[in-house]
């Protein structure tokens, strides 16, 4: 939204009245303890004295935000900024106030305006990088990031800024910030490891990894890595004897949580490929154990009502009638499923062929879901655009753009009310070799915690199976479903499945997608580089005893989906 520019004001103005100038200072004190209460009745006195006061009423969009009544500020905020266009306090908070209510293409524009009237205030920058970065806009967060780095000694900020960069597919700048990191720091190496890594360069990446085993053997995060991408390279045996040292040494009593999760993960990993699959199993019991939330902040029920209601609410005929509001664009292929489904084998083989590409998970639905509940053809439109802000332009002009989001089976309604003419590709596979494929794995920060308790994760595959079943009754003709085993077992009619279903003309590339050099940086990036295998199928087998009452309590879907395979 292009807006025109007004005279910066980087502050608002004061007030005359000492007693209110007092006043604001004590509610600034009370804001920062998050004394709500004290402050709400301190600034209605402060009104008051002065109703006019630009101050006091950022203090109360601030307060309002704070107390989680986003829309309350933002109509304050609208208000200040009608008479105040160019003050960018006030802009800063009403992009606070519109991500806190997770509008963030508001938040956004409020940050956009704020930093081309500020472009050295660090701070607004760095806000802005964090927003684009949200919004999936690697490349354009990584532009304005770079210069607040190259400003700083901070090696978090370089890492930073290198993240992005691989993320935007950037390697060569990737790689260059990393290596301008002068402090010796391991998960640097790790990090490093990691980028060359999405880009199929297992050589180089090894190499970054021997750097980091001569820095800290001791590190976490490089053991996970190595137990989940190279432990052809390094001798599983000879991991399960470090990595017991390294946790039963004085030295792992200062182990964080998550490193004791890292830990378990890469030992349960290293004890199963030497076929010790009880020390296996209960490595990654306890590392589970490290790596679960703390009760109570287990949000996924309240997102399967959300869910849920999406699907009662989206019915053929209603999307129907909301389809002049989308975009018309057929490009868009989603390929979804629950985590560890098969989701990355199928975007491989879509990426492989030449009129089709891929943007990864994208997860951005959830980012734009408060603007499309909307239902305004505007506010869709505007969601559209956003997406397909977040495909680099080397990829625009394809015919089919892969986003293989695992939230997509959840919000398939928004995705249809954006692209009417989309794809979709639905991922299923046996329900328990989601479950233990799912529980062996530690994903990223905060990511799918779901996975770190045995009932939540089932529950999340009872749930899952329940709404794709939903959606596949209510569009067959747009849903393909793929079963993980049917493309191990069989590729190249499932394949040619698939390609028929996207509108493409068959390509052998999609039989060699293993071969590709296309980016991968889920969970499966290692196995994607290979052809098709068939050992993952059944690998929960070797936990019978010890997974029986997850198969009693998956006993319904396991029953329904051995039935159709039959």
């Amino acid at each position: 939204m292009k807006h025109q520019q007004p005279k910066a004001l980087l502050r608002p103005p004061q007030s005359r009245n000492r007693q209110v100038r007092s006043g604001i200072s004590a509610v600034r004190s009370k804001l920062r303890k998050n004394q709500l209460q004290e402050a709400a009745v301190q600034l209605h006195q402060l009104q008051q004295l002065e109703p006019s006061s630009t101050e006091v009423a950022l203090m109360q969009s601030e307060l309002l935000t704070k107390a989680g009544d986003h829309d309350r500020s933002c109509q304050l905020l609208k208000q200040v900024l009608n008479h105040h266009p160019g003050l960018v306090p006030a802009l800063v908070l009403f992009a606070d106030a519109h991500t806190a209510a997770k509008r963030y293409l508001d938040a956004l524009d409020a940050l956009e305006r704020a930093h081309q009237l500020t472009p050295n205030d660090y701070a607004i920058a760095r806000n802005l990088a964090a927003t684009l970065a949200r919004l999936r806009r690697m490349s354009d967060a990584a532009d304005i990031l770079a210069p607040v780095v190259r400003k700083s000694d901070s090696p978090a900020d370089a890492t930073q800024l290198a993240g992005l960069y691989d993320m935007a597919g950037k390697l060569e700048q990737s790689l260059a910030c990393y290596d301008s990191i002068k402090q010796n720091i391991p998960d640097v190496h790790v990090l490093k490891a990691g980028a060359l890594l999405v880009q199929g360069d297992r050589a180089n990446a090894l190499q970054s990894l021997e750097q980091a085993m001569k820095q800290a053997p001791h590190n976490a995060s490089l053991r996970l890595f190595i137990a989940k991408n190279f432990a052809d390279v390094f001798k599983p045996a000879h991991q399960v004897r470090e990595i017991d040292e390294i946790l039963n040494t004085s030295g792992g009593g200062k182990l964080t949580r998550e490193d004791r999760a890292r830990l378990g993960f890469a030992l349960g990993l290293a004890h199963e490929r030497t076929g010790n699959f009880a020390e296996a199993f209960s490595a990654i019991e306890e590392a589970n154990r490290h790596a679960a939330p703390a009760a109570g902040t287990d949000d996924s029920q309240p997102q399967e009502q959300v869910a849920l209601s999406l699907s009662d609410y989206f019915t053929k005929t209603r999307l129907a009638q909301l389809a002049p509001g989308g975009d018309p664009s057929s490009k868009p292929v989603f390929v979804t499923g629950p985590p560890r489904s098969g989701t990355t084998l199928i975007e491989q083989i879509i990426a492989s062929h030449p009129d089709a590409g891929s943007v990864g998970e994208l997860e951005l639905i959830p980012a734009l879901k408060q603007s499309l509940v909307s239902l305004q053809s505007q506010d869709v439109r505007r969601c559209a655009k956003a997406w397909f802000a977040a495909v680099p332009e080397s990829k625009k002009e394809l015919k089919r753009i892969v986003d293989k989001s695992i939230s997509t089976f959840s919000h398939t309604g928004l995705a249809m009310l954006m692209f009417p003419k989309s794809s979709f590709v639905f991922l299923r596979r046996h329900p328990m070799d989601i479950y233990w494929s799912a529980y062996r794995e530690m994903f990223g920060t905060n990511a799918l915690t779901f996975t770190y308790k045995p009932h939540t994760l089932v529950r999340y595959i009872q749930f899952s199976e329940h709404v794709m079943s939903l959606w596949r009754q209510r569009f067959p003709d747009r849903i393909l479903t793929v079963r993980y085993e049917d493309i191990v077992s069989d590729p190249e009619p499932n394949i040619r499945s698939i390609i028929s279903h996207l509108g493409l003309d068959w390509n052998d590339s999609c039989l060699n997608f293993h071969a590709s050099r296309s980016e991968v940086r889920t969970a499966s990036m290692a196995q994607v580089r290979k052809p098709v295998y068939k050992s993952s199928v059944g690998k929960w087998q070797a936990y019978r005893s010890q997974l029986a009452p997850v198969a009693s309590a998956l006993s319904e879907q396991i029953a329904e989906y051995e039935k159709n395979s039959e």
